[in-house]
C-alpha cells in the first residue's frame, strides 16, 4: 500500500515543480520583453500605433454590432416576439400594416399565437412645462407590456380595463420632467388639451417600438415616451381598406416561425377569396421582431465589420514585417541562447510573448480608440442605427478586444518566431552582432507580406471607391421636385384646423415667400 501511495506524492510534487517552473520561465519571458521593447522605441512605436488603430477600429465596429445583432432584445422571450406585416402578394412585395378587421380574424383563427396586439405610433403636445413640447407617443391595446414582459419600475401597466386616459411614461421622461419624483404616480399630465393619470413608469432603456414606423426603409429612429391605451375608431373598425395597425405577436411555446407564418397564409388565402374587393392581391407575412428591429442595417454592419477586419490583417501584415526585420538583426542573440541549450519550442515561446505583449499594449489605446470612434459615430449616425442608446463597452466588447489581442499576437508574431527558431546557429554565431542572414532567408516570405498587404489596401481601396459612388449616382437622381429656395418650419405646438389656415395666409404675407403649404410628412422622410 505505500508504493501507490509515494508514486501519487512524486506525482503531485512533480506536477507543482512543472507548474512553478512553467509560472518562473513566463515571468522571465515577459520581463526579458518588457527589455526588449524598451531598448527599442521607435519600433515599439511604430507597431503599436498599427496595432491600435487596426484593433480600435475593430473593437469600436464590434460594439456596435454586440448592442445592435448579438445582444437580445430586452423583453421577457424575444425569441417568440415576432413582427406581423399584411404584404402584397404580386410585385414589389411591399410590406405593410394590417387592417384591423384582418387582425380580428386572424386572432379567431389562428392557433400558433398567444397573443397579438396593434399598435401604431403618433406624437401629442405635453403642456405641462412652460413651453409646449412635442413627445412621441405609441398607442397600444392594452396586453402590450403584459406581452413583452416587461414590469414598471414604479406603479402598474396597462389593466383591460382601463380607461383610455391613462398613461405610462419613460423612465427618461419622468426624469427630465419631473426630477424621478416617485409620488407621480396618479398625477395628471396635459397632451393636446386633455388630462392624463400617469399610472406607471417604465424602466430605464426600455423603448417599444424601436423606431417611429417599422416600415422598411425608415431612416428616423423616434423614442417613444409615453404609452396611452388605444383601440380602433369606429370608422376603421369594419374598414379592411384601412391598414394602419402595426401587429406584434407572440407565440406559443414550441411554435416553429415557419408553421405560424403557413397557418396566417392560409388565413389570409380565405380572407382573400372571402373579401375580395378588399384582399385581393394580399397576404402576410411574420417575421422575428429582432429582425424587424435591426434587418435594415444587419448586412451594412457586416460589411463594415469585415472592411475593418481588412485593416487589421494590414496593420498585422506591417507588424510582421517589422518583426522579421527585427529577427534578422538579432540572429546573433538568437544564436548564443541556442548554443547554450535554449530549445526552439522556448525560443519561439520567447517571440510570441514578445508579440502578444505588443497585441496587448496597442489594445490598450486600442480601447480609447474605439470608445471615442463609438462615440463619435453614434454622434453622427444615432437615428440611423436601431437600439443605438444600448451599444456600450460590455463584457462582449471586452471578451472580443482580448481575443482579437491574443489571436493578433500570434498572427503577427508567428512567423518571426518560427524564424527564429529555424535560425542556423553556427552561421548565426559568425554574423557580426548587427546583422545576420535571417532576413534574407526569408526574403520571399517578406515579400509575400507586402503583396498581402498591397492586395487588401485594393480591395479597400476599391470598395470605398465603390461606395463613394452609388453615394454620388444617389445624390444626383432627380426626386421630380425642385428643391432650390425651398424652406421648411416645424410648428410644434398643436393647433386646430382654422388656425393652421391662419399660420399659412400670415406665412404668405412674409416679402419674398411666393407660396407657402402645410404638411404632415416632408416629401423623402419616410
Amino acid at each position: 500500500m505505500r508504493r501507490p501511495l509515494q508514486s501519487t506524492v512524486m506525482t503531485e510534487i512533480l506536477r507543482d515543480a512543472r507548474g512553478a517552473f512553467w509560472l518562473d520561465t513566463t515571468l522571465q519571458d515577459i520581463r526579458f520583453a518588457l527589455r526588449t521593447v524598451r531598448k527599442s522605441p521607435g519600433f515599439a512605436i511604430t507597431a503599436l500605433c498599427a496595432l491600435a488603430m487596426g484593433i480600435g477600429a475593430n473593437t469600436a465596429i464590434f460594439s456596435v454590432v454586440s448592442g445592435v445583432l448579438l445582444r437580445p432584445l430586452p423583453f421577457g422571450d424575444p425569441e417568440r416576439l415576432v413582427q406581423v406585416n399584411e404584404k402584397d402578394t404580386v410585385p414589389p412585395f411591399e410590406i405593410g400594416p394590417v387592417a384591423y378587421p384582418d387582425l380580428e380574424d386572424f386572432r379567431k383563427q389562428s392557433t400558433s399565437f398567444q397573443g397579438m396586439v396593434a399598435y401604431n405610433t403618433g406624437s401629442k403636445n405635453l403642456q405641462n412645462s412652460a413651453e409646449p413640447e412635442r413627445i412621441v407617443t405609441t398607442g397600444a391595446e392594452r396586453g402590450l407590456f403584459r406581452m413583452l414582459g416587461v414590469a414598471p419600475i414604479a406603479g402598474r401597466t396597462f389593466r383591460d380595463d382601463d380607461p383610455p386616459d391613462v398613461v405610462v411614461i419613460g423612465a427618461g421622461f419622468w426624469k427630465r420632467h419631473f426630477a424621478g419624483d416617485p409620488l407621480l404616480i396618479g398625477r395628471k399630465i396635459t397632451l393636446d388639451g386633455e388630462g392624463f393619470t400617469v399610472i406607471g413608469v417604465m424602466p430605464e432603456g426600455f423603448q417599444f417600438p424601436y423606431q417611429a414606423s417599422p416600415l422598411p426603409g425608415a431612416i428616423t429612429e423616434l423614442h417613444t415616451e409615453l404609452w396611452i391605451p388605444w383601440e380602433e375608431s369606429p370608422q376603421w373598425a369594419h374598414n379592411r381598406n384601412v391598414r394602419v395597425e402595426f401587429v406584434v405577436g407572440l407565440l406559443k411555446p414550441g411554435v416553429a416561425l415557419d408553421g405560424a407564418n403557413t397557418e396566417l397564409s392560409v388565413i389570409a388565402k380565405r380572407l382573400e377569396a372571402q373579401y375580395p374587393e378588399t384582399n385581393s392581391g394580399h397576404g402576410v407575412r411574420i417575421m422575428p421582431l429582432a429582425e424587424a428591429v435591426t434587418g435594415r442595417v444587419r448586412t451594412s454592419l457586416l460589411v463594415l465589420l469585415g472592411a475593418v477586419g481588412m485593416v487589421l490583417l494590414v496593420a498585422c501584415a506591417n507588424v510582421a514585417n517589422l518583426l522579421l526585420a527585427r529577427a534578422a538583426a538579432r540572429t546573433r542573440e538568437v544564436a548564443i541562447r541556442a548554443a547554450l541549450g535554449a530549445a526552439r519550442l522556448r525560443l519561439m515561446r520567447q517571440f510570441l510573448t514578445e508579440s502578444i505583449l505588443l497585441a496587448l499594449g496597442g489594445g490598450l489605446v486600442g480601447l480609447a480608440i474605439a470608445a471615442w470612434g463609438t462615440h463619435l459615430l453614434l454622434k453622427l449616425a444615432a437615428a440611423q442605427i436601431p437600439r443605438s442608446w444600448e451599444i456600450g463597452l460590455d463584457w462582449r466588447v471586452f471578451a472580443f478586444l482580448l481575443a482579437v489581442c491574443v489571436v493578433t499576437g500570434v498572427g503577427f508574431g508567428l512567423a518571426p518566431a518560427i524564424a527564429a527558431a529555424r535560425a542556423d546557429v553556427q552561421s548565426g554565431l559568425k554574423e557580426s552582432s548587427g546583422r545576420g542572414s535571417a532576413g534574407r532567408s526569408h526574403g520571399r516570405f517578406r515579400d509575400g507580406l507586402v503583396v498581402a498587404e498591397v492586395a487588401l489596401a485594393f480591395v479597400l481601396l476599391m470598395g470605398a471607391g465603390l461606395l463613394l459612388r452609388r453615394f454620388l449616382q444617389l445624390q444626383s437622381i432627380p426626386t421630380g421636385m425642385a428643391a432650390e429656395n425651398v424652406l421648411t418650419l416645424h410648428i410644434s405646438p398643436g393647433v386646430d384646423g382654422p388656425r393652421y389656415r391662419e399660420f399659412e395666409e400670415r406665412i404668405q404675407q412674409i416679402p419674398g415667400v411666393r407660396t407657402a403649404g402645410f404638411t404632415q410628412f416632408l416629401p423623402l422622410q419616410n
